[in-house]
């Protein structure tokens, strides 16, 4: 069975009130690919390059990480995202990569099969503290 895959994204980062992530979109066809090689909702290894940028040494070798592929439903179908964490993030950052990059990706599966942690939208939710309204004094 072929547990790897490669293909084109782009990288979004995501500065929230509470937390800081990234995520990468990925197409119908990849979705289909990674069934179909068995991948599912799980950690994942990820090798991220600069599709348009040369010359950032970092980028054109490639930074690995480990990142979450998640299923998401949009507009009644299913899609793959990839969810980054904030420590992904800042070291793609530290790498040059930007925002809205467009970017080439290596998928692979790992040896073992870690469920993934869904995205919780509420974490993006900017968090009040009541005693700064001045309610109930």
């Amino acid at each position: 069975m072929d547990i790897k895959h490669a293909t084109k994204g782009t990288l979004f980062f995501i500065d929230g009130f509470c937390t800081k992530e990234g995520i990468i979109g990925l197409g119908q066809e990849d979705h289909v690919s990674l069934i179909s090689r068995g991948f599912g909702d799980e950690e994942m290894a990820l090798t991220v390059r600069s599709a348009g940028l040369t010359g950032r040494t970092a980028c054109d070798e490639g930074v690995r990480l480990w990142a979450s592929l998640l299923t998401m439903r949009v507009d009644g179908e299913e899609k793959f995202q990839i969810r980054l964490s904030a420590a992904a993030v800042e070291q793609l950052k530290e790498c040059g990569f930007v925002d809205l990059e467009p970017i080439a990706l290596d998928i692979e599966k790992l040896p073992y099969t870690i469920p993934s942690q869904q995205f919780d939208p509420a974490a993006f939710e900017p968090k009040l503290d009541e005693s700064l309204l001045g309610i109930g004094r």
